[in-house]
């Protein structure tokens, strides 16, 4: 079973910057020049700075299988919308719907938070 909550200040931080590695390393591999997803580290990554606005889902070892950044739009153009930063899964855990569950939990943040619109950036092959 798959859990989603909010990340806490005590989480291992380090396995979830080796999990945005992970996933970006697999996700982007058709999408981006290997070269550029070879040369990416956990040290690039660093959700210990952001903690607050991100939902993680945990398997029954509590062990990180996703994560959704979110938080205000952080482009002027849109500075009255809320932002869906990122959503990242582990690759055996993709298409199972737990994607979906960590956007409704950011989407109901945001919206508690007094954001009516929200922006979401993708690569077109994504």
């Amino acid at each position: 079973m798959i859990t989603i909550r909010p990340a806490r200040a005590d989480d291992d931080f380090s396995a979830l910057a080796q999990l945005y590695l992970t996933a970006w390393q697999t996700s982007y591999q058709d999408m981006l020049p290997a070269g550029f997803l070879n040369q990416l580290t956990v040290a690039q990554w660093h959700p210990e700075q952001h903690w607050q606005h991100l939902f993680v889902a945990v398997n029954e070892q509590d062990q990180f299988v996703g994560v959704c950044s979110y938080g205000p739009s952080r482009r002027q153009r849109f500075a009255s919308y809320g932002e869906i930063n990122s959503i990242y899964l582990l690759p055996t855990q993709q298409r199972q719907g737990i994607g979906q569950r960590l956007m409704h939990a950011a989407l109901g943040t945001l919206r508690a938070n007094g954001f009516n619109r929200v922006v979401l950036w993708v690569l077109t092959d994504n």
